[in-house]
């Protein structure tokens, strides 16, 4: 989910701007990741954390870091990423800090 939608915006010429199909289209995932949380609270359907929840943290982080989608109707997905940023160790370290220089580039980047 990150490259093709978060990069062609910082990195003009790395692909197309997205549009309004790639917005729905982020939208229908973000809906796809809000029902495999249901059932258990973790992205594989699991009891625990597994590697399909430090994948989409990587991802995620970044997202919400970016500050420019509305992820208010995905309460699923943010009570996950809290309880993740928690279980991750060193989760600021690891994962926080580059996700919010992400989240600065794309701010620069979105000036123009």
């Amino acid at each position: 989910m990150r490259n093709w939608f978060q990069f062609p915006i910082i990195f003009p010429g790395r692909g197309p701007i997205p549009g309004e199909k790639e917005l729905n289209r982020f939208h229908e995932v973000m809906s796809w990741i809000e029902d495999f949380l249901k059932p258990t609270g973790y992205i594989a359907g699991t009891t625990n954390m597994t590697v399909a929840d430090l994948a989409f943290a990587a991802t995620y982080s970044s997202i919400d870091a970016m500050n420019n989608w509305d992820l208010s109707a995905y309460t699923n997905i943010q009570a996950w990423f809290e309880r993740i940023k928690g279980e991750v160790p060193n989760y600021e370290t690891s994962c926080g800090e580059g996700a919010i220089g992400f989240g600065k580039l794309f701010a620069r980047a979105n000036k123009k």
